[in-house]
């Protein structure tokens, strides 16, 4: 009996992808989406979640190879919501699925670069006309929406390990790749953000000094990650950051300006200095003026290390400490 039921199980799944297959060569992306959609809910309605995960993760899979990011998306929020709606806890096999998707959708991403450079290579060698040129356009505006497609999943995923794991910020692991892929679509504060979630501060260097070439916005850049590990109560990552760069700009010069803040501010917090810590702000409150985000990792990092309020309390937060401390 068991043998028939994985025969029978086995001959509906190829069923299925013979049908998506049929599907998706007429064009009709929308079609196979609701096919795959079917299947995962069946799948996961009876209680094979297991198995409702596995199909969700092959049509992803396989819309993505098609060109039909939206669509994968959409099947993306199904899986992701499986595991919300069934409070499935966070476990090494289920972080592993969300990383073989977002593989996929890097591998979609290479794939429309490449055919982008193909188009671009027809049209200058004369082989292609005002119409392979447009298709370019849209190609590239394709390529585009599947990095931002991508980072909405793995936001998702993201929410999912803060409610079902141990951190509330999420699991490290997918923070550090929405952080890259934020990062990646030019969203470079939320990048950073997540990055810094992803305890990546050797990526984060690498990337602030692959894409960022005025010098003064880089070491605010720099800056910027710094005290947001330090806000973070992670003076070690916030160290390597700092030294990660320094040893990069092959620097042996005393750090000045914003960074210099930055290097006697971790030697502060790590021997609970407040008088130093408010000697420094004062001597460096012109540096520190130049970007809100650093004031407020600043801010953040008094009441952590050296319970200070460095400005009176607002209306909002009176207000939510009386609801009951909810978190800022």
């Amino acid at each position: 009996m068991a043998g028939r039921s994985s025969r029978s199980g086995g001959n509906s799944n190829e069923r299925i992808q013979l049908l998506v297959d049929q599907k998706l060569g007429e064009g009709l992306q929308y079609e196979a989406l609701q096919l795959y959609r079917g299947v995962v809910s069946r799948k996961s309605a009876r209680g094979n979640d297991s198995a409702a995960l596995t199909i969700a993760e092959q049509g992803i899979g396989v819309l993505l190879a098609h060109g039909y990011a939206d669509s994968a998306t959409e099947l993306g929020n199904v899986l992701v919501g499986i595991l919300n709606d069934h409070e499935l806890p966070v476990t090494e096999e289920r972080l592993e699925l969300i990383k073989r998707v977002n593989a996929k959708y890097e591998d979609a991403k290479r794939a429309a670069v490449l055919a982008e450079e193909d188009r671009r290579t027809a049209a200058q060698e004369g082989q292609g006309g005002a119409g392979e040129m447009e298709e370019g356009k849209e190609a590239g505006r394709g390529m585009y929406s599947v990095g931002v497609l991508q980072g909405r999943f793995l936001k998702l995923a993201v929410a999912w390990t803060a409610a079902r794991g141990q951190r509330l910020s999420g699991d490290p692991g997918l923070c550090g790749l929405l952080g890259r892929c934020l990062w990646n679509e030019g969203d470079l504060e939320r990048g950073t953000r997540y990055l810094v979630l992803g305890e990546r501060p050797q990526e984060l260097c690498d990337l602030i000094l692959q894409d960022v070439s005025d010098a003064n916005a880089r070491e605010l850049a720099v800056a910027k990650g710094v005290l947001q590990f330090a806000s973070k109560a992670s003076l070690r990552d916030a160290n390597a950051l700092l030294a990660a760069y320094k040893t990069q700009m092959d620097s042996k010069q005393p750090t000045k300006g914003v960074l210099g803040f930055c290097a006697m501010l971790l030697k502060t917090c790590e021997y609970d200095a407040t008088p130093v810590f408010q000697k420094l702000l004062d001597a460096y409150q012109a540096d520190l003026s130049k970007d809100d985000a650093l004031l407020g990792s600043v801010e953040s990092i008094a009441m952590t290390y050296f319970n200070l309020r460095l400005r009176p309390p607002s209306m909002l937060d009176n207000i939510m400490g009386m609801l009951g401390g909810m978190p800022k």
